[in-house]
């Protein structure tokens, strides 16, 4: 009994999360999507009016209208041949959309199972592992295994409640700055500051774009109120919240993100930190055994 009802506790409290998100962000966002499409004409007026004066301060008028006229026309002759490319992928598309979701209910099932049979799996494996290795490589089996759970749940754990926190602040900054968009924003912005080091550049280029169309002058109030945040994210939140759960010098740390993203794209950003952390901490507790030797 008690197992069950941990089991069903858990998932209906992830359920009624899930649901709650879906109830209040989805209608949101999807309002708020409407209405820049809406008004993606005004804002463009908006900006070029911007540009004009720009490239009169400036004395640019030669030169910027130009280069602006020949990229417009260069994309609108790429629509096209985009658009017929498009066409032969929506199978392709539907398919991923179709394997995505049956991954998402096999993953589902099988979570169940391994949650309600975790004890009884943890012991077979014990028992395995001692039955066909020695003690001495038991003991490293069970030390790296320790070490790469804590360092993966920890990070995870300590991202998804940072990125929380930053998005909810970024929510409330833009509420009280009367910035537009800002639930919008606020999602772009807490999504991509999951990933270390890139997240906030990520989120914050299309974020400021978007409010550059509206108002030029918005857009530089939320890149200075960005900075400010992510000032505060990384020098207070980030560092109580996630703390060094990884282990991993600010260096290897970009390494691990770049590798990480050329290899596996964004969940290679994510998941590379606490992976190069996992690697560095063994090959560090390999040197000190050599040189204590």
């Amino acid at each position: 009994f008690p197992t069950v009802f941990a089991l069903v506790t858990t998932y209906f409290i992830f359920l009624l999360i899930i649901i709650l998100l879906f109830a209040l962000l989805i209608p949101q966002l999807a309002e708020s999507f409407s209405l820049f499409s809406s008004n993606i004409e005004t804002y463009l007026s908006n900006l070029k009016t911007f540009l004009d004066s720009l490239a009169k301060s400036l004395n640019m008028e030669d030169t910027l209208y130009p280069a602006i006229e020949n990229t417009v026309k260069g994309l609108l002759g790429n629509l096209s041949n985009i658009v017929v490319g498009i066409v032969p992928r929506i199978f392709d598309v539907t398919v991923s959309i179709a394997l995505w979701t049956a991954n998402i209910i096999i993953g589902f099932v099988l979570s169940v199972y391994i949650l309600a049979g975790k004890k009884t799996l943890s012991e077979r494996i014990r028992n395995f592992t001692e039955a066909v290795f020695d003690e001495k490589t038991n003991d490293r089996i069970y030390s790296v295994s320790s070490l790469t759970y804590k360092t993966f749940s920890g990070f995870i754990t300590g991202r998804l409640l940072d990125a929380s926190c930053v998005g909810v602040l970024c929510f409330i900054g833009m509420l009280i700055f009367g910035l537009d968009y800002p639930l919008l924003i606020s999602v772009i912005i807490g999504v991509t500051n999951i990933i270390p080091f890139f997240g906030p550049f990520i989120g914050g280029v299309p974020a400021a774009f978007i409010l550059l169309m509206i108002d030029p002058w918005e857009a530089v109030w939320f890149v200075v109120f960005l900075v400010i945040l992510q000032q505060l994210d990384g020098n207070i939140i980030g560092v109580r919240i996630v703390g060094d759960s990884v282990g991993l010098p600010p260096l290897w740390s970009l390494v691990a993100i770049l590798v990480g993203g050329g290899l596996f794209g964004f969940a290679g950003m994510i998941l590379g930190t606490p992976a190069f952390g996992v690697l560095y901490t063994l090959l560090n507790r390999s040197a000190e055994k050599n040189l204590q030797k």
